[in-house]
């Protein structure tokens, strides 16, 4: 559902969800969350933290005004407020609040909120000379993630959960109770035909971004195979009903048109989503839903994909998937660069409870109590990764003054921000294609770094904790897997950089 504003009513009066019992909590929480329906909706297990955290707290979700019905489905909020761009600051005036939290990663939310007092502030903030500042390394890292070019290793949502509650807790991730309604979805399917006592198998064919949206063809095809096995509908918003049509009628499949309450009622009865990175694919996450996701363009499965366990990503086989930040190509030729009939036989599987196929870039989704990866090197990666942002010393947003930074921390950011660099050239070199020579001088420079880091003495037991976590990175990573951790590598050093900057003052 490419447009989500084909789906919305009108907001020309939109109401301020207030509940009772407001001057009688603990704690007044404001989550500052401007951004589109698929970010909500990957907000929710924070948010679930954050109630769990906080169980007195009147906790109020500042959105769009345009995303008022996914922030509706947000479990353990007390209250809405809507963000006007023309007047940012007007609904965040009264009352006063007793801690803030930026879910929203652009420089916007930044200043807004950099300019409402709290005695917490969590998330990034900005100086006052306009650079960006971080409470908790988890928020330094998507920045930097965001900002610069490299490989993701956390999933969004459990970024946004550790910048909530740091230490492993068991993620949790659902709607609203009764946010969708089985009875609505059961009257759409019986309008159409449908048999609900058998599997009904949804393809979601559009996504706002174009370089997320897989080409037509794909799902006609995939879907004309697996109609012969099973019942096949083709969701689409009302302004996206002749794509619907058009794709229903190649695959011998359903159209079924609907607005964003009937998908969600629809997705009660579905036994699975083939789907495209999109809004959608996190709503029917959120339902329990499983989804087959096919990942191409833009889309960085490790990082925006589904949430949760065993949702099965197949990746566009294109070295240049996913496509590097800022960069666009003119035929996004990843976009057709599925086999429908392994994307049949896969979401066969998945139903029927067979073995996948075994493609490689098929991947299956898991979860446990450090949060959700991709299966394979990742799993070892992250709970690595999640231990070394544990570890990182944390100063606090708003500190205005710090003391004299110490000799020895200065020379080992000096040393990180060198490997920083370093790997981001060869990262670009690589681009180009695997060359070994290029590998040999990584390994070399970060021999020589290692050397001077041995050289200097650290004071602070912290700080020798931090440095035994980098070197220990370092070496698992240039030893064991130098092309597969490379861009792991290098977001960790962009980690380490953007704290120690941060500490150090440039």
């Amino acid at each position: 559902m490419a447009h989500v504003q084909a789906f919305f009513p009108s907001f020309s009066s939109l109401p301020l969800l207030v509940s009772s019992g407001y001057f009688s909590c603990s704690m007044n929480i404001l989550v500052f969350n401007i951004a589109r329906m698929g970010d909500l909706i990957e907000s929710i297990p924070a948010m679930i933290t954050l109630r769990h955290t906080h169980p007195d707290a009147h906790i109020t979700l500042a959105v769009l005004p345009e995303y008022a019905w996914p922030a509706g489905l947000i479990p353990g909020i007390d209250a809405i407020c809507y963000f006007d761009t023309r007047k940012p600051l007007q609904p965040f005036c009264e009352p006063s609040y007793d801690a803030i939290y930026n879910f929203s990663y652009s420089t916007l939310a930044a200043q807004v909120l950099s300019r409402i007092a709290a005695p917490q502030r969590i998330g990034m903030l900005l100086t006052a000379a306009g650079r960006p500042q971080f409470s908790d390394p988890a928020t330094a890292y998507l920045w930097n993630f965001i900002n610069t070019p490299g490989a993701p290793i956390f999933n969004f949502s459990d970024l946004l959960r550790h910048s909530v509650a740091a230490g492993p807790m068991e993620p949790a991730f659902y709607l609203k109770e009764g946010a969708a309604n089985p009875a609505l979805g059961s009257g759409i399917l019986a309008q159409h035909g449908i048999d609900q006592r058998r599997p009904l198998v949804c393809m979601q064919t559009t996504a706002a971004d174009p370089y997320r949206a897989v080409h037509e063809d794909v799902f006609a095809e995939a879907g004309r195979f697996l109609s012969g096995h099973c019942q096949v509908a083709v969701l689409a918003a009302p302004a996206e009903r002749t794509r619907a049509e058009r794709i229903a009628k190649r695959a011998g499949a359903i159209p079924l048109v609907c607005d964003l309450d009937g998908l969600l009622g629809v997705l009660c009865h579905t036994a699975l989503l083939v789907t495209c990175n999109t809004g959608p694919m996190h709503l029917a996450a959120a339902t329990g839903v499983r989804c087959l996701v096919l990942s191409c363009g833009t889309s960085q499965p490790a990082f925006d994909g589904p949430y949760g366990h065993g949702h099965v990503i197949l990746s566009a086989a294109r070295e240049c998937h996913p496509c590097r930040q800022g960069m666009r190509c003119n035929d996004p030729v990843c976009t057709r660069d599925f086999d429908p009939a392994t994307v049949a036989a896969a979401a066969l599987s998945m139903v029927q409870g067979g073995p996948l196929p075994d493609p490689a870039r098929m991947f299956a989704t898991h979860c446990g109590q450090c949060g959700c990866w991709l299966n394979g090197h990742y799993h070892a990666a992250r709970r690595f990764l999640l231990s070394v942002i544990g570890a990182m010393p944390i100063v606090a947003c708003g500190e205005e003054e710090r003391g004299a930074v110490p000799e020895e921390i200065s020379q080992f950011a000096r040393l990180v921000a060198d490997g920083t660099s370093m790997l981001r050239q060869a990262i670009a070199a690589m681009q180009q294609g695997p060359q070994r020579q290029t590998l040999v001088d990584i390994a070399a420079a970060i021999k020589s770094i290692d050397e001077h880091v041995a050289r200097i003495s650290f004071k602070d037991k912290q700080w020798q904790s931090v440095v035994g976590f980098y070197k220990a990175l370092v070496e698992n990573c240039v030893a064991e897997r130098p092309w597969e951790m490379l861009r792991e590598l290098y977001a960790v050093f962009t980690l380490y950089n953007a704290r120690l900057q941060e500490l150090i003052g440039d």
